[in-house]
């Protein structure tokens, strides 16, 4: 069953992250020139791969080759303190992060060498993602999720 078109998350209405529009808009803000992002468009294929790419061998190779040695992992929810993690990837990791089109209302923040994605994965989940251009690729270095 494909993901749902839009979602509602609170009084918003989110567009999927897959959109030809959405993507377009993602590549269009990675590739503006105030950005400074280095290799723009490498940094929208692991966008891509990220929001859009399906949990398959080719894509979980993709994204293992683009892992950072570490991972900082922040996870929060309503009521609760937020916790940090660093940690080493691992296949059960990797494997969690290819959303498969279950990503709406995507944005990134370019800071040049640091990309910061973020999308929401259900109606009261915002998830982010922390790529950092290093050793001429770009990286995932951070992952978090806040739940309401």
């Amino acid at each position: 069953m494909p993901p749902a078109p839009t979602i509602q998350a609170g009084s918003e209405t989110l567009v999927n992250a897959c959109t030809p529009g959405s993507q377009a808009a993602l590549r269009k803000a990675l590739q503006a020139p105030a950005s400074k992002v280095s290799e723009p468009t490498e940094a929208a294929k692991l966008v891509h791969a990220l929001l859009c790419g399906y949990r398959l061998s080719p894509n979980l190779a993709f994204l293992r080759e683009h892992m950072g040695r570490t991972v900082t992992r922040k996870d929060s929810a309503t009521g609760s303190d937020e916790e940090t993690a660093t940690v080493r990837p691992d296949a059960e990791l990797i494997a969690a992060l290819p959303r498969a089109g279950d990503a709406w209302g995507a944005e990134v923040q370019a800071y040049g060498d640091e990309v910061v994605l973020t999308y929401w994965r259900d109606a009261a989940t915002v998830e982010t993602r922390t790529l950092a251009y290093t050793g001429g690729r770009w990286r995932i270095v951070g992952i978090g999720s806040a739940a309401d």
